[in-house]
């Protein structure tokens, strides 16, 4: 018995997927990039960054590509203007606390906020406010697996995801609200 085909269209592309998938995996299935950070192939979808939202023809808002499933001729455009834009104010608001020391972090080059902040045109957070940048931190080393910077913690939730869905220890979660939220 054959499975029937969605057709659709992602940036420009006419692509063909298996039903019940996301826009953002039928476009990774085709080597369409749309820009995600909390999103990971072993983790479930949760939309929590809002880097991956798309504009969708015949839908009047923004929708979150990681959890929104592709439906029969669909149409998205990632790269539109209102798509770049929300893109570039969530990037920005994720910078808000994010330190930017590029150029010295051991990271540099081969970190996907670097590369986004850069794409987008992102140079600082007009929303930073004095006190906002997490600094005061000490690097946290003592665990053999990973090594725990809430300093240059963006809250993406990938961490708290691996934890609950990965291991099932549910052993870390967000704590605190606002500015002052971490991991």
């Amino acid at each position: 018995m054959e499975t029937h085909r969605i057709r659709a269209v992602i940036n420009g592309r006419e692509i063909t997927s298996e039903p019940g998938v996301t826009i953002l995996q039928a476009a990774r299935a085709n080597s369409i990039r749309i820009p995600s950070l909390c999103d990971h192939p072993a983790l479930p979808p949760s939309g929590a960054c809002r880097v991956c939202l798309v504009e969708v023809e015949k839908n009047p808002k923004l929708l979150p590509a990681c959890t929104t499933p592709l439906t029969d001729g669909m149409v998205v455009d990632a790269f539109s203007p209102k798509a770049l834009a929300a893109r570039k104010a969530v990037v920005e608001m994720i910078l808000i606390r994010h330190p930017l020391d590029c150029f010295s972090c051991e990271s540099n080059g081969r970190c996907e906020l670097q590369d986004l902040a850069y794409e987008l045109g992102i140079e600082e957070s007009p929303f930073r406010d004095d006190g906002d940048v997490c600094t005061e931190h000490e690097l946290d080393d003592t665990n053999p697996f990973f090594i725990r910077d809430m300093n240059k913690c963006i809250l993406c939730g990938r961490c708290v995801r691996a934890c609950d869905h990965q291991s099932g220890y549910h052993a870390i979660d967000f704590q605190f609200r606002g500015i002052k939220t971490m991991i």
